[in-house]
């Protein structure tokens, strides 16, 4: 068994989010309120307020600045709330898993995601205009 380190691993980290390595069949970004969730692993009981499907290849890979969405992607408010945390789902046979977990808040803040306003009251489109996940640094 060989182990992947530095850029291989980054790189194949990244297939894997992007659905280059044919494991997940799609994606969604699924953003929740305050109080659902602390960590990646816990079961959120909370109705998202907003969830964006991607499709398999939603981004592009670069080494240098990670995964870049491809396009803008817009989806409207399904459920009262101020968003607090988003979750990066990936998809295989219609079950989820969680990939990524961040904060969310508005701009100036120390969130992982910023959006201009997070006052999103139901039927609002939210959009992204732009959203990339720098993978970790690993030494060579």
């Amino acid at each position: 068994m060989a182990l992947a380190t530095g850029l291989m691993l980054r790189t194949l980290m990244c297939e894997r989010m992007n659905g280059d390595d044919g494991y997940f069949d799609s994606f969604e970004m699924v953003f929740f309120q305050a109080n659902s969730s602390t960590y990646i692993t816990s079961t959120i009981y909370g109705v998202p307020l907003v969830v964006f499907p991607l499709p398999k290849y939603w981004a592009t890979y670069d080494p240098s600045m990670g995964l870049v969405m491809v396009s803008d992607r817009t989806a409207p408010v399904t459920a009262p709330g101020v968003p607090a945390f988003y979750r990066f789902n990936g998809i295989k046979s219609g079950i989820s898993a969680a990939l990524i977990q961040g904060t969310v808040g508005d701009m100036g803040s120390g969130a992982d995601m910023k959006f201009t306003n997070t006052g999103w009251p139901i039927g609002l489109p939210v959009s992204i205009k732009g959203l990339r996940f720098y993978p970790p640094q690993f030494n060579n």
